[in-house]
C-alpha cells in the first residue's frame, strides 16, 4: 500500500469513526454541546471529530464508552 494510500484509508476510517460518534450523540446525549461540556471540549471541536476533520482522541473515546455503555471499539468503528 502507498503511502498516498494509506493517507486515503485513514482519512475514510476517521470520515467513518466521526459519522459514527455523531449518531451516538443523537443516540445518547441528544446534541453536541452536551457531550462537547462533558468532554470539556468546544462545540466546534466535537463538530470537527464527528465530520471527521479531526481525529476524536483515545481518551474522549474512553469517557463516553463508559460514560453511553458501549465498546470503544464500536466507537471506532473496529466491529460492529
Amino acid at each position: 500500500m502507498t503511502q498516498n494510500e494509506k493517507q486515503m484509508s485513514n482519512a475514510e476510517q476517521q470520515k467513518k469513526i466521526g459519522k459514527r460518534f455523531k449518531e451516538l450523540i443523537k443516540e445518547f446525549d441528544g446534541d453536541q454541546e452536551t457531550t462537547a461540556q462533558y468532554l470539556n471540549y468546544s462545540k466546534t471541536s466535537i463538530s470537527r471529530f464527528c465530520s471527521g476533520v479531526a481525529t476524536l482522541p483515545d481518551a474522549a473515546i474512553e469517557k463516553i464508552a463508559r460514560k453511553w455503555g458501549v465498546r470503544k471499539e464500536y466507537i471506532q468503528c473496529v466491529d460492529d
